[in-house]
């Protein structure tokens, strides 16, 4: 790698970072509302909305890669365009395909980034945070207590709490109801608590500070009374079935695994089928548009010096954007539900994309003077400018 592909990629690898986090951090933040939303309502503690989040990052990098290399890209060759870089790297001799080859390198190495991600990492974790939902539904994290009611924490625990702080974390005024195993009753009355875990991942502690405590044995007709100071109980968390096997969505599979189940298929006219078929080609699609998007950046980022344009890199989006939806909606949809094969329907978009990107870099690189944005410019100001010449005709029979 000679001075002038480091130079590019340094200047396309930090705006190509910079939209990744930036576009990771939006799809997390706008995720994180609802996941505590849930959270809150199961009443689980909220610690596990961090881990939920942590199970979600593998889906929305696979979603953020795909823009964050075009706008490294883009904005790359936007710079060395307004800079004259490129002038003068083409006066040397440089033609754009060879100007081409380090971000299309970066896009192949972020290409098998990406289907690492989407073929092995993103199922587990998948698997991972759907295990977590149905452990905070079930009830097998813990509970977040409502103040001022008796709920039933488990089968021999009943329990009310006067006021909350921190969030829920710090209890006060508590009264405990408590049946151990032997028949004997407790009624505990303390200042303070808080929940704890327990050695045991099956049990929680409650523990309390400075209360008293009734006991009634049985067989015994008076109670016995004590002062403490600290107290633990330990209370068993509701029993569950165990969570099912990973792999009975179709996004837990992994890429091997999709080739299996593909293969081994009885009913090969069955929804269930159609719908992994249609995951394993998106997997496939999603993967290989990585290397059609280095075209597309380089056609929209180089733009005349003495008329710029800042359209390019929103105009990319739009075309990347329209084109992911239509595949994820669309194609993905109409092979799930059997009405198109994948070659009928994902194929031929992936094909049109990439010759649509193809076409634009090959005339910005052999057609002196084309500008892919300008161009689209045009186009658009002559359909803007009929839609509105559309509108303005008087109506038939009124005099001009």
């Amino acid at each position: 790698m000679g001075s002038l592909d480091r130079y590019i990629l340094k200047t396309a690898f930090v705006p190509m970072a910079m939209s990744l986090l930036v576009a990771a951090l939006l799809l997390l933040l706008e995720q994180m509302l609802r996941l505590l939303d849930f959270v809150l309502n199961e009443n689980g503690p909220v610690d596990v909305v961090w881990r939920m989040l942590a199970f979600l990052l593998p889906q929305y990098l696979s979603l953020a890669l795909p823009l964050s290399l075009f706008l490294g890209a883009v904005l790359a060759y936007r710079k060395l365009s307004l800079s004259s870089e490129m002038d003068t790297m083409q006066a040397t001799g440089m033609s754009h395909w060879r100007l081409l080859r380090p971000v299309y390198g970066l896009g192949v190495v972020m290409m098998l980034i990406n289907f690492a991600i989407l073929a092995y990492i993103q199922p587990y974790a998948q698997y991972g945070y759907q295990e977590l939902r149905y452990e905070l539904q079930a009830g097998l994290l813990g509970a977040r207590v409502p103040a001022g009611k008796f709920v039933s924490v488990s089968k021999n625990v009943k329990l009310r709490i006067g006021t909350t702080a921190d969030g829920g974390a710090e209890l006060g005024d508590l009264f405990v109801a408590y049946r151990d195993k032997q028949g004997n009753r407790s009624t505990f009355t303390a200042e303070k608590g808080k929940f704890m875990r327990g050695p045991d991942p099956d049990s929680m502690v409650l523990r309390l500070e400075h209360g008293r405590q009734m006991v009634v044995r049985a067989g015994v007709d008076h109670p016995g009374v004590l002062n403490f100071e600290l107290q633990d109980i330990v209370i068993p968390l509701p029993k569950a079935t165990a969570f099912r096997a990973r792999g009975a969505e179709k996004h837990e599979a992994t890429f091997g695994e999709l080739i299996s189940i593909l293969k081994n298929a009885q009913d090969k006219t069955s929804h269930s089928y159609r719908e992994y078929r249609a995951n394993f080609h998106y997997r496939l699609i999603h993967t290989l548009t990585f290397l059609a998007l280095p075209f597309l950046a380089v056609a929209f980022g180089v733009t005349n010096r003495r008329q710029p344009s800042g359209a390019g890199p929103a105009l990319g989006i739009f075309v990347i954007v329209l084109y992911h939806k239509l595949l994820e909606i669309w194609a993905v949809g109409a092979v799930s539900s059997g009405e198109l094969s994948p070659w009928a329907s994902m194929y031929p978009l992936f094909g049109v994309f990439s010759v649509f990107a193809l076409a634009l870099f090959y005339g910005v690189a052999e057609k002196p003077g084309f500008n892919a944005v300008a161009y689209a410019e045009i186009v658009w100001a002559g359909t803007i400018g009929r839609v509105t010449k559309l509108f303005r005709r008087k109506p038939e029979g009124q005099s001009a």
